[in-house]
């Protein structure tokens, strides 16, 4: 898509843009790949794969599992920073053991 930035991570194509991505492929509305539902006739709606016959397929598999792969890394590096942010403190720490 022309103008869009977009890169790829461990495969996963990750919108940079401010377009919407459907809720079940995860790939810009403009390029959904999902079927057309067999029942109602829309694409790219979750309640089809709730509420109709219709399954994902191995391509929308991949992008989920892309997906999260990416936002686990995300949440990796988050951590390690946090973590990094702790071994320069120089006084005593004191954390909210509440959240445990």
């Amino acid at each position: 898509m022309a103008g869009v930035e977009e890169f790829r991570y461990f495969g996963c194509q990750l919108n940079q843009s401010e377009e919407p991505l459907c809720k079940v492929c995860l790939e810009p509305t403009a390029n959904c790949i999902c079927p057309e539902c067999p029942q109602c006739g829309d694409r790219g709606k979750a309640r089809c794969y709730k509420e109709h016959p219709l399954k994902l397929n191995a391509l929308q598999l991949i992008n989920r599992t892309e997906a999260k792969i990416f936002k686990m890394g995300e949440d990796l590096d988050l951590e390690r920073q946090y973590l990094q942010h702790l071994n320069e403190q120089t006084e005593s720490y004191c954390e909210d053991w509440s959240e445990i």
